[in-house]
């Protein structure tokens, strides 16, 4: 807006408000360098405090609520163009790199290629939505204007939706989502219900699961904590205390150790299997869950009859034929006595002894080596 515009402007504003426009003195008083004062702050301010001074520049500095530009040669109407956060952008770089404001005035595609022979880059365009994004939540840049960008007339710290967050009033809601709340109760009455029954469960999830984390927790303490080791064993007892020691502790904590060192025999049956079982046949994979559906004493008793096949002379002459530990396990082999020795020299003299899988793969290759052969013959005659 140019200073001469600006002032037939001040005549209309001074005219309406009855003054004497022969009389200079009578006029309503302004500030003259009013637009040098912003164009100052958009050159030299922070970004977030450019942006919101920048609408004020081609808004209210255009008569305008919006941010526009006003061009039109003499003689024909001028024309109004909304501006958009890629022009607040091309005009911060303009006027911080020390151009004069004047050129603001130009039409925009002058104005832009004037920008481009002088090697002036817009500001990155993140950067400017953020500013924008940072006003109107301080309630200074106007949120319900669509594409437009306008400043609030009269901003309150009421207005800000900021104030609401940080204000903790209505959950952080503005008025106008409150009134559209109490509309939605009416209505929508039974999907406002589904939504708050909704939250509530959300609710009380929340709280159950965080009181199973602080009892979880405090199980697991003496866990990591503790120097003790948990590990079972028939022959370990705890050693007398020195003389003249004074134990300290009291029965609420010992009896929760106690829990815990309950807990932890009992998951460690199937660490001892997993220990105790020849290493190269297992297979946790599969034998875990099985181990696990068992019941505890059926559990003891494989642990006791696993001794018993380590000691036998097959599973210490001949590992290669030991079970895998999964087979072992479902086919109950625990509940027999152990095998006998395996005559190796009965059983090399027969060959090998092959799985299913390996006799299938074999007469594959036996027919299509056959196939072959017949192929080959066909071919000679």
């Amino acid at each position: 807006m140019s200073e001469k515009r600006f002032r037939k402007f001040h005549d209309r504003v001074s005219q309406s408000a009855g003054c004497d426009l022969t009389k200079e003195r009578d006029r309503l008083p302004f500030a003259p360098d009013w637009f040098d004062s912003l164009a100052a702050r958009i050159a030299t301010g922070e970004l977030v405090e450019a942006t919101a001074a920048w609408v004020l520049y081609r808004g209210n500095g255009n008569h305008s609520e919006h941010a526009v530009h006003i061009y039109g040669k003499s003689g024909n109407p001028a024309v109004e163009t909304p501006l958009r956060q890629r022009n607040c952008a091309l005009d911060i770089a303009w006027l911080r790199a020390g151009h004069p404001r004047e050129w603001l005035d130009a039409p925009l595609e002058m104005l832009q290629a004037e920008a481009g022979r002088r090697g002036v880059k817009p500001v990155p365009k993140t950067l400017i939505s953020d500013a924008f994004i940072l006003n109107r939540r301080r309630g200074i840049i106007a949120d319900d204007r669509g594409q437009r960008l306008a400043l609030v007339p009269a901003p309150k710290v009421a207005d800000s939706p900021e104030f609401y967050k940080r204000k903790g009033g209505q959950n952080g809601k503005s008025p106008e989502h409150q009134r559209f709340l109490q509309w939605a109760r009416v209505a929508h009455s039974p999907e406002f219900k589904e939504l708050e029954g909704a939250r509530s469960s959300v609710k009380r999830l929340n709280k159950f699961l965080l009181s199973e984390y602080k009892k979880w927790r405090n199980q697991e303490a003496p866990r990591t904590n503790s120097a003790r080791s948990y590990k079972p064993s028939e022959t370990s007892t705890n050693p007398p205390p020195p003389d003249g020691s004074i134990s300290v502790g009291s029965p609420p904590a010992k009896a929760e150790e106690d829990e815990v060192h309950r807990l932890s025999i009992e998951s460690s049956r199937y660490a001892r299997f997993k220990d105790a079982y020849p290493r190269q046949r297992f297979d946790e994979a599969k034998a875990k869950p099985i181990f696990e559906g068992l019941k505890p004493a059926e559990q003891d008793t494989v642990l006791a009859r696993l001794s018993l096949f380590l000691e036998c002379e097959r599973w210490q002459q001949t590992p290669q034929y030991i079970p895998f530990a999964s087979n072992w396990l479902k086919r109950e082999e625990y509940v027999s006595d152990p095998p006998p020795l395996l005559d190796i020299a009965a059983v090399s003299s027969s060959g090998p002894v092959l799985s299913r899988k390996d006799l299938e793969a074999r007469s594959r290759v036996q027919r299509i080596a056959d196939q072959l052969d017949l192929e080959t013959a066909k071919q000679k005659k």
